[in-house]
C-alpha cells in the first residue's frame, strides 16, 4: 500500500505579483520534506491554477479537479478508470470571502458532478451512522453551501463504492478540501475513509479505522498547515 502526502496550494499563491502577502508554498514544502520520512510527496502545483478556485471562497472547484484526481491516483499507484459525469449547478454561492469585501461581490455558482459511481455510493458519518448520499443538495441552502459535499464537517466519514472493481481502500487525513475531491476517486477505490483531525483526536483514530492493506493519503491545504494548532 502507498503512503503519500500532498499540500493544496493556497489560492493566493496563484494571484501573481500583485504585491499582496501570500503563503510561501515552496518554503512550506521544503520544511515538510525535511521533517517527513517514509512518505512520498505528490506535488499538486502542476495541476492547479487560480481559475480552479471559487472567487468568493477558499476552496477549489470540484468540476476543475479531474487532473488533481488523476495525479493523486497515479502517485499512489491506483488506476482511475474513465468516468462520465453529469454536472449539476446551484446558485448563488457566496463563500467565506464574500462577507469580507468592502463592495458587493458577484456570486459564484457551485457545480457538483454526478456519475454512476456517486449514484451507487453509500456514505456514513460517525455522527449519524446511517447510510446517506454523497451529495446533500439541501445543505447548500444552509450556512455554508460547501457542506453539500461528502457529509460536510465530520470527524469521520466512510464512503463505499460498490461499482468499483479494484478492491482498493484509501484513508485520507484531510481538511474540508477533500470533501469535494472524494467523489472523483470513487472509480478507483472501493472504500474511502476521511479522517478530520480538527474534530477527532489522533489517539482515537486507531479505534475507528482499520489500516490493513489501505493506501493512506495526508491531504491538507497550505492554510491549515500554516495553522497546525487546529489539528488534535
Amino acid at each position: 500500500p502507498a503512503v503519500c502526502y500532498a499540500v493544496i496550494p493556497d489560492k493566493g499563491y496563484f494571484t501573481g505579483e500583485g504585491g499582496y502577502p501570500v503563503l510561501d508554498h515552496e518554503r512550506l514544502i521544503k520544511a515538510l520534506s525535511g521533517r517527513i520520512s517514509g512518505m512520498e510527496h505528490i506535488d499538486l502545483l502542476s495541476a492547479l491554477t487560480l481559475s480552479d478556485y471559487y472567487a468568493t471562497d477558499t476552496h477549489w472547484r470540484q468540476e476543475r479537479l479531474a487532473s488533481v484526481a488523476e495525479l493523486l491516483c497515479r502517485g499512489m499507484g491506483a488506476e482511475l478508470p474513465p468516468c462520465e459525469y453529469r454536472a449539476e449547478t446551484l446558485a448563488p454561492f457566496y463563500g467565506v470571502y464574500a462577507g469580507q469585501y468592502a463592495l458587493p461581490a458577484a456570486a459564484d455558482t457551485l457545480t457538483y458532478l454526478q456519475s454512476e459511481y456517486t449514484d451507487a455510493a453509500a456514505l456514513t458519518t460517525v455522527e449519524t451512522g446511517r447510510a446517506e448520499a454523497v451529495y446533500d443538495a439541501d445543505a447548500f441552502f444552509g450556512a455554508d453551501g460547501y457542506e453539500l459535499f461528502c457529509g460536510g464537517s465530520s470527524a469521520l466519514v466512510t464512503v463505499r463504492s460498490p461499482l468499483c472493481q479494484s478492491g482498493r481502500e484509501l484513508v485520507i487525513f484531510r481538511d474540508s478540501f477533500a470533501s469535494s475531491l472524494t467523489p472523483l476517486l470513487l472509480p478507483a477505490y472501493s472504500k474511502i475513509t476521511l479522517v478530520d483531525l480538527r474534530y477527532m483526536s489522533a489517539d482515537l483514530v486507531g479505534d475507528h479505522v482499520d489500516f490493513s492493506n489501505c493506501d493512506v493519503l495526508f491531504l491538507y491545504s497550505a492554510s491549515l498547515l500554516n495553522n497546525g494548532y487546529l489539528l488534535k
